[in-house]
């Protein structure tokens, strides 16, 4: 018995060793990997490293950067208080300026909420349509529909948000007791776009924001519907969750991010930059460098810095410094390739080192 286990583990070294020398061969006659993408005129210079875009940041490290460590390298020891508030503020400025964009300065007031007739569901519930309406700077009045889904009683319900393309979600969700809103941030229903619209209109200067930042700037606008007196359904504002999946699951991550009364993301798949930062993955991982996504979807500036991830002063990780101590729930995959899982385990421990500390 021992012989042939001995003989089999002989086959096996034999056989991976073939498997390894083939596979060294073939890689070796292949073409070097070309990363995707070109950075758009903004980045002018690149891909010199002392291009405008890139020397003003004046930072270098090809690690993740501490997320208790303050840019100009003071670090955090006491307990959460000032200091950890004022480094939660410049991660978000950071976030903003380099990465994804900035949010209009004023959020725009909710002026009416039109409803239609409530209806059945397949969750077991029942659901209504409503178009919301807001004031924009007293600019332009700008509104987008959303579906809202609750189970039979009174409430006040724990609330899912989630997006057009995820309503099967949002109808388990109803027969598990929560209330549910599907609002129109997908790329099948984006009605974010009229608000990116008027505030390019109204408001100086304009917001920055890409299409996924308006897009979960929109569940936050959902939400203050959900809230308010004018809703049809009571929410318990202690239980408010958004997820999504891909190119949502990062919305997911921004929504909770910058909305302090989210309690809870669940964000499945987002990739990079959400719980894969780029300094861990890229187009050379068969993942995204900061040139390979749709260029709508973040600043032209963060083109500029493909190849020159490590002199990024933020990185996607510091979005869960924004999440903590909230909950955080990251789904992946291991086999997919846009889903590097030292990525994802970078970015955890980032973010579980935050909670600890804050908690």
């Amino acid at each position: 018995m021992r012989r042939l286990l001995h003989r089999a583990v002989r086959e096996v070294l034999y056989s991976m060793a073939t498997m390894l020398f083939l596979f060294t061969a073939f890689a070796s006659a292949l073409p070097p990997i070309q990363v995707q993408g070109h950075p758009p005129a903004v980045c002018k210079g690149w891909p010199a490293p002392n291009s405008a875009v890139i020397s003003s940041t004046n930072y270098s490290n090809p690690d993740l950067p501490d997320l208790l460590t303050f840019l100009n390298g003071t670090k955090i020891t006491a307990a959460p208080g000032p200091a950890w508030d004022a480094r939660r503020a410049e991660i978000k400025f950071l976030l903003h300026k380099y990465m994804y964009g900035t949010l209009p300065a004023v959020d725009p007031p909710l002026i009416a909420a039109n409803t239609s007739a409530m209806v059945p569901n397949r969750g077991g519930g029942l659901t209504q349509e409503i178009t919301v309406t807001f004031d924009v700077l007293q600019h332009a009045n700008v509104s987008f529909t959303i579906e809202v889904m609750r189970p039979a009683g009174p409430g006040p319900f724990p609330l899912f948000l989630t997006q057009t393309n995820h309503r099967r979600w949002a109808l388990k969700a109803v027969a598990r007791g929560y209330a549910a809103c599907v609002y129109p941030g997908a790329d099948v229903n984006d009605q974010s776009t009229a608000f990116r619209t008027a505030y390019a209109a109204a408001e100086k200067p304009p917001p920055t924001w890409g299409s996924i930042l308006s897009r979960s700037w929109l569940a936050s606008r959902a939400l203050d519907y959900l809230l308010s007196a004018k809703s049809v359904v009571q929410i318990d504002p202690k239980r408010v969750a958004v997820s999504g999946h891909s190119r949502n699951g990062k919305q997911a991550m921004l929504a909770g991010a910058f909305d302090t009364r989210i309690t809870a993301v669940v964000s499945s798949s987002s990739g990079s930059p959400g719980m894969c930062p780029y300094r861990t993955t890229s187009a050379n991982t068969f993942a995204e460098g900061p040139s390979d996504a749709p260029s709508q979807w973040w600043i032209p500036e963060l083109s500029c810095f493909k190849g020159f991830e490590h002199r990024l002063p933020i990185d996607s990780h510091g979005l869960l410094a924004l999440i903590a101590p909230r909950h955080m729930l990251a789904a992946t995959v291991s086999v997919c390739g846009t889903l590097r899982v030292v990525s994802v385990c970078a970015c955890r421990h980032a973010f579980c080192s935050t909670s600890l500390f804050l908690l």
